[in-house]
């Protein structure tokens, strides 16, 4: 979901981009956080224990009325390793999204689509 609005302890952290991703940085500690846009609003927690740590925090939302959102929430300290997700979005000088341009990282690929956005896990 795109243009999301992302608050944590009251204040606003961000905005998804075009893939639905939002970047930000908080303390260690637990935490409120709250998506929301024009038509709804979805209130949860999430926690991290060390100001060292970084945390992914996933929210899925599905089509059929009724479902309930998933939260999956992981912590990453400093010297973890493990799987992650690449994505993006592939623009001219003019901001215009670019299709098929392949991105690469730590030996995963993946190609723009028609918009100009990439993600791959």
């Amino acid at each position: 979901m795109t243009n999301v609005e992302v608050s944590v302890d009251g204040s606003r952290l961000g905005v998804t981009d075009g893939s639905g991703i939002a970047h930000g940085q908080v303390d260690a500690g637990d935490h409120d956080a709250q998506l929301s846009d024009r038509e709804f609003a979805f209130p949860f927690e999430f926690g991290s224990a060390d100001n060292d740590d970084s945390v992914e925090v996933i929210v899925t939302f599905t089509s059929t009325t009724g479902d309930t959102p998933t939260i999956t929430s992981r912590s990453f300290g400093p010297d973890d390793s493990g799987t992650g997700v690449l994505t993006g979005k592939v623009t001219s000088l003019d901001g215009a999204g670019l299709a098929d341009f392949t991105t690469s990282a730590g030996g995963v690929s993946t190609s723009s689509n028609a918009v100009g956005a990439f993600w791959r896990q």
